[in-house]
């Protein structure tokens, strides 16, 4: 992988989360990683302790990927050491960018001198496999960044679903807008669900997609050639909406061409990209899926007066990064109650300090038989607290924590024009709209590890967010009452 001379060329501040920060170089088409550290107090960075990125890459090559048993979707990274001057000026060009996140701009910024060097998503790169079939690809490289949080209904507690039953039909997401508008986080619920996203019908999906346009907030990001052109945080000329994005695509196009990349395009093509993913390599049957109407849908944003149009409804199949996604975001099955439960349990133990340290080491024979025990799907039975193991609890901790990497990531769907002389090549999909030919790639980022000593704070976010919704449920009831 290329790393010499990388300081002399040009970086961008790309993102930021509560810690780490992305810079890009459009230039040389790579994006750096680096680890940050805040100095404020009370800040949430601080209670909990930093993996380097070399724990992060090893914690990605010895559990992720064997968990996730498909490598086309992860993407290959080195960890470097940067100069201390050349770190220096990454954190300067991030204080001093007007795109910054207004939130982050009230907090000290240092960075550690290891970062992830990584190929840019924001460009698609020749594609070895498409020119042996006799393609080529042209024009633009597009990228949408999608951060789908939970596609399940969180098991609960029984007190909380004695509380309230209703609580029990509502996606983690959902009930977490309910608390960031009381909050004041954001002016207006999202439309957008998880549980349409991830669901197998494609009617259902394609109103995911459109909601994540029309209210992006921070889960949805738009690239143009490594550009952000729209997101919930991107400002341009004063304003960030739908009919900017679209005014800026028609922009873009080469002039000449007969053709108009707006949001009902995107929407297609993305939908697209993520049915003909999920049927590579698959020959599973699918449960049908047409009978998308209100009454017979688990989505909790749904009501009876909304109806889907199913007629032309293609069916997902079980082998795509969706698929695979939900299935490893639901190896924990315990309630937050349960797991805060466990964790206090552990820290308890007279090893308990050993037992942490193996937490926090991926190479550690705890984690090793973790991935044995996953690999072969193992499952210790679940028993009353007083009478588990402590390597039981041990194991309930690491499936949840994992299971946290994969409810917390985000997918980057990168695609750009292409033509083949064959029928149908793979990783390439048609928009019926415009007649054009769309070679993709899918991978997954914001891999991090987390560390146990979140969970109290897991525990504690969780509970706000129960309590509020049931709290909202009640009141509704009343008023209807």
């Amino acid at each position: 992988m290329f790393t010499n001379g990388i300081e002399n060329h040009s970086w961008e501040y790309l993102a930021e989360g509560n810690s780490s920060i992305v810079f890009s170089c459009c230039e040389i088409r790579w994006v750096l990683r680096l680890n940050k550290f805040s100095s404020d107090e009370g800040s949430h960075m601080n209670r909990s302790p930093q993996f380097s990125p070399s724990q992060g890459q090893l914690y990605t090559e010895k559990i992720l990927k064997p968990l996730f048993d498909d490598n086309r979707y992860f993407i290959d990274a080195q960890v470097i050491e940067l100069l201390d001057d050349f770190k220096d000026r990454l954190i300067k060009i991030a204080v001093s960018c007007p795109t910054r996140p207004e939130e982050r701009k009230c907090k000290s910024l240092t960075a550690g001198n290891l970062a992830v060097l990584m190929p840019h998503l924001g460009f698609y790169e020749n594609d070895t496999d498409l020119c042996k079939e006799g393609g080529t690809i042209d024009g633009s490289s597009y990228s949408i960044e999608i951060k789908p949080k939970w596609g399940f209904v969180p098991k609960l507690s029984p007190q909380h679903q004695s509380d309230c039953a209703a609580s029990s039909l509502a996606c983690r997401f959902c009930m977490h807008q309910e608390l960031k508008l009381v909050e004041g986080k954001i002016k207006s619920h999202s439309l957008y669900c998880p549980l349409d996203l991830f669901s197998h019908c494609t009617c259902r999906l394609k109103r995911a997609l459109h909601s994540l346009f029309q209210e992006p907030q921070n889960n949805l990001r738009v690239f143009h050639n490594g550009q952000l052109i729209y997101s919930g945080l991107f400002v341009k000329d004063g304003k960030s909406s739908l009919s900017t994005l679209c005014h800026d695509f028609n922009n873009i196009l080469v002039p000449g061409k007969e053709k108009i990349l707006d949001v009902n395009s995107l929407v297609n093509i993305l939908s697209s990209i993520l049915v003909a993913d999920s049927w590579q390599k698959s020959l599973s049957l699918v449960q049908e899926t047409k009978r998308c109407k209100a009454k017979t849908s688990p989505s909790c944003r749904l009501n009876e007066s909304e109806v889907i149009d199913d007629s032309q409804c293609t069916p997902l199949a079980l082998n795509g990064v969706l698929q695979k996604l939900l299935k490893v975001q639901q190896i924990s099955d315990s309630s937050m109650d349960e797991i805060d439960s466990i964790y206090q349990k552990v820290i308890k133990t007279t090893n308990q300090e050993e037992i942490l340290n193996n937490l926090g080491d991926f190479s550690s024979s705890s984690w090793e038989t973790f991935t044995t025990k996953m690999k072969f799907d193992e499952q210790i039975l679940k028993k009353d607290l007083v009478e588990a193991t402590t390597e039981e609890l041990i194991f309930e901790l690491q499936k949840f924590l994992v299971a946290a990497t994969f409810r917390d990531c985000s997918i980057m769907i990168t695609f750009k024009e292409a033509t083949t002389r064959e029928e149908k090549p793979q990783r390439m999909i048609k928009d019926l709209s415009t007649g054009c030919n769309y070679a993709y790639k899918i991978k997954l980022i914001d891999l991090d590890p987390k560390s146990s000593s979140k969970i109290e704070y897991y525990k504690k976010l969780n509970d706000k967010i129960l309590g509020n919704f049931i709290q909202k449920i009640n009141k509704d009831i009343k008023i209807q009452a």
